[in-house]
């Protein structure tokens, strides 16, 4: 009855979208369907629509039986208020293409609508289907009088918004990112032919340009079509071009079609029906992150918490934000965000755009600042009401945290340097907790000088204790040494008794950590001095625990138990069940350090359920970690793979990125114990290359060794000797003797099997000769006994016979039977071969 306009070539991404419609419009076997046959397709502009009909009705067109009786096509131009078709007009000119003369059209609208369906139906009681096409519909309004209702006869109609008309809903999001570089390609082709290759010659250009473009088809195609225009053009230029965010929608243009343009009529049409919608619209690009809850929403726009929810439904049903994850929180298209922003700074003083955004901020800076009160137990302060307890708390800040750290960052530049320093002080606790390291330095590099402009001593506190711990890594915690001591004289200064404390504790793991002993301990001392001086039990029973691991290291292993034993039982008496699971997880590791295994699980388990109690999935991971480690270190090696799967899924739900090293390699251990050697690689290579992130040359020299160890259970020698002289070198740059030597034997294993011989020799002699320096004669015997079988093996018996003769006497003076069967083996051999007796025998 009419012509399908004309259908794009390299339609691509949307498979499973154009099966659904084309199951929606197949003929039922019995000839009609309860109810209307149609399928309403949604999103936002740009984002396809039209083409997608296009394609269903041209293949349901070209099914042979499935509407014989053709099709009817309009564009209501639902959101151009200038060429906006009724559904009335409409009505009449397909009265009059369907065969109804002009005399015959009525003039009431609801008898058009009532002949319209009667012809539709007497077409298909003849055998004669039609497909109905509506495009572009701006409200059920418009499109209900249109739509069939035989149940056999069937409609696609195209909307920006989700209308309520009985019809099967479709909603069309962005394309896949390889599906929007193919249609870049498509395109390009197609105008260009196959010859032209620029989007394989430059793949990561083409990437950046769908990303740029937000994956949405209309800029896809502008962008396709101007790289078309000029043959010679590279994509890394109109990359460039894009990359601006400020001109990146005047870029989207070309001729008759640009992104704003599409974007232009949602607004006025926003506009029209609903200002106050259009003015949230406007405001939502304020949020520093990239999505908002309610709550967030209604303190920018002035309003109440429920008012703001059905705004936000209002604006998701014409597509122009969409759902987040979790289920409350909304976002904006990133093309969207920037043409909303654009229309709020032209429309700033009537939306009063300023008192929004000191409205948001003030919102964000309170509510963290209230969260902060159940992070750590403060013995003259309560937790704040806003909150139901730590867990809720922790929640809100899970779920704000990237708003509250984007917040603080450009807050100062906007003119509210208070919040760039109050939001640094109360997420100092929860990034600690959460381990957000690059997320501290950022907060410390913005705090830092506004609260020295404005002379707020306990502000700058935070932000050096902030600096200090974004530096509490592997390697790098003699760094936030100094941060720490600033911290602590700013807060004594300030009067903040209990962050002068907090931060005594954190410096004095510092110390720890850098080997500082003696100067620890003397921090220790002052920090529960500070404690004890303001009455907090709970940070006096958390800072005993803490204590443990250096008491440890001292070789006070009693004083080490009773610390931790003390401090477990002050936080049972505070009812801190956090500083309860804290140091039950310390307790556990210290209990595994003297040998006590079966009581050190037993504690870590304890630990586990603390934290999985409270709801605090990363430390509960940390822990899991730690089990699984010591289950290891028991050859349980089973329940540890169980005990690090579990510490694996902690890590990836809290995003706690230096964490997954520490399980990798773990896990990595308890694979290479049952055998699972290509797992256990896998798992190694992984903890290497989140190990590079952190500069742990110590920790990177382990996993080198560790991975070198499960090469060559794989035969892999080649390579595994590769990795052990890595490791090498590292050791011999951290001092780590012990090390060293281990990898030294494991590189003579390597090279025992792809030579040359005098190579694997020297490997072990020098283990040999490193572990005799540091008195370490168990693990001598065992390189002697390698050399030994090295040089046997070699048909150099008269060779291999001292070091087995010397590794038997270390086996008799270490009592290590296992190893002492072997060489007793070994000698045997060696002496069978030797031409002559040797006269020690």
């Amino acid at each position: 009855m009419s012509v399908l306009p004309v259908r794009v070539a390299n339609f691509t991404g949307r498979d499973a979208q154009l099966r659904e419609l084309l199951d929606t419009l197949r003929p039922d076997a019995a000839g009609r369907r309860q109810g209307p046959v149609a399928a309403v397709i949604t999103g936002l502009a740009g984002v396809g629509k039209t083409e997608l009909v296009l394609q269903a009705a041209a293949q349901a067109m070209a099914a042979p039986g499935w509407f014989p009786g053709g099709f009817v096509f309009v564009d209501l131009f639902g959101y151009d208020r200038e060429r906006c078709l009724s559904p009335d007009r409409v009505l009449g000119s397909w009265l009059r293409a369907l065969g109804v003369a002009d005399v015959d059209v009525p003039a009431d609208p609801q008898a058009r609508a009532a002949l319209y369906r009667s012809v539709l139906s007497a077409y298909a009681e003849h055998g004669r289907r039609i497909l109905v096409i509506i495009d572009n519909a701006s409200s059920a309004d418009q499109v209900a009088p249109l739509l069939p209702d035989d149940g056999c006869n069937a409609a696609l109609i195209t909307s920006r918004h989700t209308l309520n008309v009985g019809a099967r809903l479709c909603d069309l999001d962005v394309l896949a990112p390889q599906a929007a570089v193919t249609l870049i390609r498509g395109a390009l082709q197609h105008a260009r032919g196959p010859h032209d290759t620029r989007v394989d010659d430059e793949p990561g250009h083409a990437a950046r340009i769908a990303e740029f473009c937000g994956r949405l088809p209309l800029a896809l195609q502008i962008c396709a079509a101007l790289l078309a225009d000029t043959p010679t053009r590279p994509l890394a230029s109109l990359a460039q071009s894009l990359a601006d965010v400020h001109r990146r929608l005047d870029h989207l243009a070309r001729e008759d079609r640009a992104v704003r343009a599409a974007f232009d009529l949602s607004h006025q049409h926003l506009e029209r029906a609903s200002p106050s919608c259009a003015r949230l619209f406007r405001l939502l690009p304020l949020n520093p992150g990239p999505d908002i809850a309610a709550t967030g929403v209604a303190r920018l726009c002035g309003t109440d918490e429920t008012t703001a929810e059905i705004m936000l439904q209002d604006l998701a049903r014409a597509h122009l934000i969409e759902p987040a994850r979790p289920w409350g929180r909304w976002r904006l298209h990133d093309l969207l965000r920037l043409y909303a922003d654009e229309r709020g700074h032209a429309d700033a003083d009537t939306d009063q755009r300023s008192a929004a955004l000191a409205r948001l901020l003030e919102y964000y800076v309170q509510t963290a600042a209230a969260a902060d009160t159940h992070l750590v137990k403060h013995p003259t302060r309560s937790p704040s009401p806003v909150f139901r307890d730590r867990a809720h708390a922790l929640s809100w800040l899970d779920a704000e945290h990237v708003n509250l750290i984007l917040a603080a960052a450009f807050a100062t530049a906007q003119g509210h340097p208070a919040v760039t320093a109050g939001l640094a002080t109360c997420l100092a606790e929860f990034c600690a907790l959460r381990g957000y390291f690059d997320e501290m330095t950022l907060l410390a590099g913005v705090a830092l000088p506004v609260c020295r402009l404005a002379g707020d001593r306990e502000g700058e506190g935070w932000a050096q204790y902030l600096l200090g711990s974004s530096m509490m890594l592997p390697g790098r915690s003699k760094e936030a040494i100094e941060p720490f001591r600033e911290a602590v004289a700013l807060f004594r200064e300030s009067g903040a008794s209990q962050a002068e404390a907090q931060t005594l504790i954190a410096l004095s793991i510092a110390l720890t950590d850098a080997g500082r002993l003696g100067e620890a301990e003397e921090v220790h001392q002052r920090a529960l001095a500070v404690y004890r001086q303001t009455g907090d039990r709970g940070g006096e029973g958390r800072a005993m625990g803490i204590d443990a691991v250096r008491l440890g290291r001292a070789g006070q292993d009693d004083k080490a138990m009773s610390a931790l034993c003390q401090g477990l039982s002050t936080c049972r008496e505070t009812g801190d069940r956090f500083g309860e699971g804290r140091t039950l997880g310390l307790l556990g590791l210290e209990q595994v350090r003297l040998g006590r295994h079966r009581q050190g699980v037993e504690s870590l388990e304890q630990a586990i359920m603390i934290f999985r109690e409270i709801g605090n999935r990363r430390v509960e991971g940390e822990i899991q970690c730690d089990l699984g480690a010591a289950l290891v270190r028991m050859g349980r090696f089973a329940q540890a793979v169980q005990a690090l799967e579990e510490a694996a899924a902690c890590c990836q739900e809290t995003g706690h990125r230096f964490h997954e090293r520490r399980v990798a390699a773990a896990l990595g251990a308890a694979l290479h114990g049952l055998g699972r050697y290509d797992e256990a690689t896998d798992a190694f290579r992984k903890a290497i290359a989140a190990d590079r992130e952190h500069d742990d040359d110590k920790g990177q020299a382990v996993l080198l060794d560790n991975l070198g160890a499960a090469l060559l259970a794989t035969k892999h020698y080649e390579e595994a000797a590769r990795h052990l002289r890595q490791s090498i070198a590292l050791s011999q740059e951290t001092g780590d003797r012990s090390g060293e030597a281990e990898s030294f034997n494991r590189l003579g294993l390597a090279l025992r099997m792809t030579g040359p011989a005098e190579d694997a020799s020297a490997a072990f002699r020098q283990a040999i000769a490193i572990f005799d320096e540091l008195g370490d004669g168990r693990r001598e015997a065992i390189v002697l006994t390698n050399l030994g079988s090295h040089l046997l093996a070699s048909d150099r018996p008269e060779q291999a016979v001292p070091p087995l003769r010397q590794a038997l006497t270390l086996c008799q003076n270490t009592g290590d039977v296992p190893v002492r069967s072997l060489v007793t083996r070994l000698l045997k051999a060696a002496r069978s071969q030797t031409p002559h007796r040797d006269p020690g025998s």
